[in-house]
C-alpha cells in the first residue's frame, strides 16, 4: 500500500509545476514556517484523516494551502478601497495558483480512476504575524485499494 506516499509526491509535483510557486512544503497547517522571505509563493500540503471504504478504496482528506506576503506601500494612500498594500494582488494570484492546480489535478485524475469532490469551496488564510494570506483549498480524494504509481 502506497497511496499516502504516492498523493503527496504526485500534488506536490503539481504545485511545483506552477511558475508562481516558490516552495512546496508539507504537514499539519500550524506547521507552516513562514519566516523567510524568499520562500514565497508558499504552497503547503496536509493529507490526513484516512478511510476505508469496504476494501475497494482509500480515502484521504486533503488541504492545499497557497499563501504569499503582503508588501506595505511606505507611501501615503488615501485609497480606502485597496487600503495601502498589494493584498488584493496576493489574493488574486494564490487564487489562480489553485485554480490550475485543481483543474490539472481532476483531469489527470479522471484519466487514473481518481475520483474527488465535485465542488469545493477555498478558505480565505491569514497570518498577522508574519503578513502573509491566501487560500486553502480543501477537498476529498478517493483513490482504488490498489498499488498506485500516480507520478508517471
Amino acid at each position: 500500500m502506497n497511496h499516502y506516499s504516492e498523493l503527496l509526491y504526485y500534488l506536490k509535483g503539481i504545485l511545483e509545476s506552477d511558475p508562481l510557486v516558490n516552495t512546496v512544503t508539507q504537514g499539519e497547517l500550524d506547521m507552516v514556517s513562514l519566516n523567510k522571505m524568499d520562500i514565497y509563493m508558499l504552497c503547503h500540503i496536509v493529507i490526513n484523516e484516512p478511510l476505508f471504504t469496504n476494501g475497494q478504496t482509500v480515502g484521504f482528506n486533503v488541504e492545499v494551502l497557497c499563501c504569499d506576503v503582503v508588501d506595505i506601500n511606505k507611501e501615503v494612500n488615501e485609497d480606502k478601497f485597496f487600503k495601502n498594500d498589494n493584498e488584493v494582488d496576493v489574493l488574486n494570484e494564490t487564487l489562480a495558483v489553485l485554480n490550475r492546480f485543481w483543474t490539472k489535478l481532476n483531469q489527470d485524475f479522471e484519466r487514473k480512476g481518481i475520483t474527488t469532490d465535485d465542488n469545493v469551496t477555498l478558505q480565505q488564510w491569514l497570518n498577522d504575524k508574519d503578513n502573509a494570506v491566501g487560500y486553502v483549498l480543501p477537498f476529498t480524494v478517493q483513490m482504488p485499494n490498489k498499488k498506485m504509481n500516480l507520478c508517471q
